[in-house]
């Protein structure tokens, strides 16, 4: 599954949070997920990912 495709509809999500917040952007965002792959960053595709998530 490309779940990338999803991307531009949880962008507006995100944007109508931020407004119902009183803001247009956050200043940190902390993606805490993980999955079990031994690769450099420049190395790793989306495809781990969708497997894990």
């Amino acid at each position: 599954m490309d779940r990338s495709k999803t991307f531009a509809t949880f962008d507006k999500q995100v944007a109508e949070v931020l407004r119902g917040w009183g803001s247009e952007s956050f200043d940190m965002l902390v993606n805490n997920a993980g999955f079990e792959q031994a690769a450099l960053l420049q190395d790793t595709t989306k495809e781990p990912f969708d497997l894990f998530c």
